[in-house]
């Protein structure tokens, strides 16, 4: 098959803190991208997913590490 399809991909981050037990939150989006095959379509998600991830070590002048992370 050639051209691209269109796929679809729910992706969950889980908000953490460094140091401390159990999740924050969690953050969700949904992705719609075109894509050449199923197996193609799964790498971009997962790059959409770490581009998404996060660290913020300062709040307000305060060290809190603080992750999100696919």
């Amino acid at each position: 098959m050639t051209g691209k399809q269109w796929y679809y991909a729910q992706l969950r981050w889980a908000v953490m803190v460094e140091g401390k037990q159990g999740l924050r939150a969690w953050k969700e989006a949904v992705h719609i991208f075109l894509s050449e095959d199923e197996q193609s379509a799964f790498q971009q998600a997962l790059e959409i997913g770490r581009l998404g991830e996060t660290s913020t070590p300062k709040v307000g002048g305060r060290w809190r590490p603080d992750w999100q992370r696919l």
